[in-house]
């Protein structure tokens, strides 16, 4: 056991009275699996989202530049691009895009490029780039701290909503692997309330390991008004697409856009089930 100036650290189980009489314990924040870390004040929403905070996910992560992630190369994919913006960037169409299409053709590449050209643009609210096998990034129990940890860092008027949301001024309090996806969902992403930035990328939603999170997370995001917009892309799995069925009752409506590798077909979804269909 060490102490420190920010209390003390040790390992185990919660050991109580370990404060003189004076110092009143108000936290108890896990901070790693064996590992528990007492102060004297109550837990950020940083300190409760950083165990399941996975930096490797992010698009522009150290590891992805390893693994080779790329951009769209010049006056390539001009179209499906600019679809993309106009629906990232209209007030007015659904906020749920879904980009989908067999293996190697290029929707990662394309979600890259447009999380890297909104970031620059500051209205890119947070990433999750799933890969399968590889640590946390098939981890659908990973996603959403990942996602509201670069958003409260982005947004410091989310981060106090979500703070609020969580309660964490009271005691007790739940780490976040031990909520439930709905309630991380509701309490960190779709009752917060950023004005800018609004853009959330989750690239690869096949490649998570758990189908059933999947279409949770996606019925969540139709059935609740969310302030951000999703890009999502994955590959066009019947289960996945059954979850992107349009017209489900009070469900949102998808825009979806569809890649194939010598052409591109997008439609957008309505009411109707309209296609639209582009050369």
């Amino acid at each position: 056991m060490n102490y420190t100036n920010q209390g003390y650290h040790a390992s185990g189980h919660a050991i109580m009275n370990i404060f003189p009489q004076k110092r009143t314990l108000h936290s108890c924040l896990i901070t790693r699996p064996s590992y528990l870390l007492f102060t004297g004040l109550p837990p950020t929403v940083f300190d409760l989202l950083h165990p399941d905070f996975v930096q490797d996910a992010l698009y522009s992560s150290a590891k992805r530049q390893k693994e080779h992630a790329v951009t769209c190369q010049p006056e390539t994919r001009t179209k499906i691009l600019s679809d993309i913006r106009f629906w990232a960037d209209s007030a007015t169409t659904t906020p749920i895009c879904w980009l989908t299409g067999p293996a190697g053709t290029g929707k990662t590449t394309v979600a890259h490029t447009i999380a890297e050209e909104y970031a620059n643009r500051k209205q890119l609210a947070a990433t999750f780039f799933f890969w399968r096998k590889t640590e946390d990034r098939d981890d659908i129990n990973k996603l959403v701290a990942t996602l509201a940890y670069q958003i409260a860092k982005k947004v410091p008027s989310a981060k106090e909503q979500m703070e609020e949301n969580l309660k964490l001024q009271d005691a007790p309090w739940a780490p976040i692997s031990k909520l439930s996806l709905e309630h991380q969902l509701l309490n960190l992403i779709l009752n917060v309330n950023p004005s800018d930035p609004n853009l959330i990328v989750i690239d690869g939603l096949d490649e998570c390991v758990s189908r059933e999170g999947i279409c949770q997370l996606i019925e969540w995001i139709r059935k609740n008004k969310s302030p951000f917009r999703f890009l999502l892309t994955s590959r066009p799995e019947p289960e996945l697409k059954a979850c992107f069925t349009p017209g489900l009752g009070a469900c949102a409506e998808i825009f979806g856009l569809f890649l194939l590798q010598s052409r591109r077909t997008t439609f957008e979804s309505t009411s109707s089930s309209n296609l639209r269909r582009f050369g």
